[in-house]
C-alpha cells in the first residue's frame, strides 16, 4: 500500500463520489494545498469506506471556491469502492496511528511524518457513524483549544478510552486534533454538517477556547463485542439483537431491559464486554435468564448499530458514563 502525494486538487474530482475515488486514485491521498503557507488546517476523510459524508462537506466546501491553506488526506478508497468500512484483507485505517507493522500503520506513519513537518493548526478527522446518534465530537485531550474545536461542532462530546490507535489521539502530541461524528450514513445533513465546519474552521485565526463546563461529556467505558458468529437483528437468529436499542444512543438504558434473545438452553450470552485494560465484564453488566439477555447495570450506550456487518467488524456498541473531572 502505497501513499500518493499530490499538490493540486482537480475540479473534476469534485464532482467524484467516494465509491469512484478508487478509480480516479489508485489509493491512499494526501492533497498538499498549503501552497507553502505555514499552520493548514489538516482534514482526513474516508479512514472507513462507507463514512462518505466527510468526502461529501469537503466537496462542498471546495466548491467554487479556492482552498485554504490545507492538508487533505483521503484514506481507504478501497474499501469505499464498495461501500465497506475495512476490507477483510485490510487493518482498520483508524486503528493503525499507534505504530506497527502493518501496511496500514505505515500508512499513517507517513502522513503522521509528513504533518508534522506542516505543522498544522488543527487537524479535523470526518467520520459518521452507522447507527442513529446525535452529531458529536471524539477526544483524547481535553486541553483547552480542542474543548473549543469540539464546542464549535456540537455540545456533545466523548471522551475516548478505547482509542485503539486512532488518528486524533496520535495528532493531539503536535496539534490540536478532533473527531467529528457527523451523523448518520446517508444523511444529507451529515455532510452538511462537516462542510460548515470546515467553512467555520477555515477562518479561525486562532483555534477557538473552551473549557469543560460549557460542554456535556462521556468517556466510552466499555466495548461491547459480539461473540456469536451466528449474531442477526432477526427474532430466530441463535444471538437476536434488538435493533430498536440504536434509538437509546446517548440516552439511559435502565438495568433490567431486555439486550437480546437467545435459543432455549443456551449457556453463554454470545457477547463481551470488556473495559479499556482489556478486562471481561460482561457478567457485570448481562445476564442471562432463560432466553433473554437482560442488562444488569444502567447504561448510556453509543454507537449502537444494526448495520450487523459493521457490528461484527467493529463492535456492536460502547458503554459510557458521564464524565465529572
Amino acid at each position: 500500500m502505497r501513499l500518493t502525494t499530490r499538490y493540486t486538487l482537480a475540479d473534476d474530482l469534485l464532482d467524484c463520489p467516494a465509491p469512484k475515488l478508487f478509480d480516479a486514485l489508485g489509493g491512499p491521498t494526501l492533497f498538499d494545498l498549503t501552497r507553502g503557507l505555514p499552520n493548514p488546517l489538516f482534514v482526513s476523510v474516508l479512514q472507513h469506506g462507507n463514512e462518505v459524508s466527510g468526502w461529501d462537506g469537503v466537496r462542498m466546501f471546495l466548491a467554487g471556491r479556492g482552498a485554504p491553506p490545507m492538508l487533505l488526506y483521503v484514506g481507504n478508497v478501497e474499501a469505499a469502492r464498495s461501500g465497506e468500512r475495512t476490507l477483510a484483507h485490510q487493518r482498520d485505517f483508524n486503528r493503525a496511528w499507534n505504530g506497527g507493522d502493518s501496511p496500514e500503520a505505515r500508512l499513517a506513519r507517513q502522513v503522521t511524518h509528513y504533518a508534522m513537518e506542516a505543522r498544522p493548526r488543527l487537524a479535523i478527522d470526518l467520520h459518521n457513524n452507522t447507527g442513529a446518534n446525535p452529531h458529536y465530537s471524539v477526544l483524547t485531550d481535553l486541553g483547552a483549544q480542542c474543548l473549543g474545536a469540539a464546542l464549535a461542532f456540537s455540545r456533545l462530546a466523548l471522551l475516548a478510552q478505547h482509542r485503539d490507535g486512532i488518528q486524533t489521539e496520535r495528532f493531539t502530541e503536535f496539534c490540536p486534533a478532533v473527531t467529528l461524528e457527523t451523523g448518520r450514513v446517508g444523511d444529507p445533513g451529515s455532510a452538511r454538517r462537516a462542510a460548515a465546519y470546515l467553512r467555520a474552521a477555515a477562518k479561525w485565526r486562532e483555534i477557538p477556547q473552551a473549557s469543560f463546563a460549557e460542554l456535556t461529556v462521556y468517556r466510552n467505558e466499555v466495548r461491547v463485542a459480539i461473540e456469536d458468529g451466528d449474531a442477526d437483528f432477526t427474532a430466530d437468529a441463535p444471538l437476536a439483537l434488538r435493533a430498536e436499542l440504536e434509538q437509546y444512543n446517548f440516552e439511559r438504558l435502565e438495568a433490567g431491559n431486555l439486550f437480546a434473545r437467545r435459543p432455549t438452553g443456551a449457556t453463554d450470552i454470545g457477547l463481551r464486554a470488556t473495559d479499556v485494560s482489556g478486562a471481561d465484564l460482561t457478567d457485570f453488566y448481562f445476564e442471562l435468564r432463560g432466553t433473554d439477555v437482560l442488562l444488569r447495570e444502567p447504561v448510556y450506550p453509543s454507537m449502537y448499530t444494526r448495520d450487523i456487518s459493521v457490528a461484527r467488524q467493529d463492535c456492536l456498541c460502547y458503554f459510557m458514563t458521564p464524565y465529572h473531572p
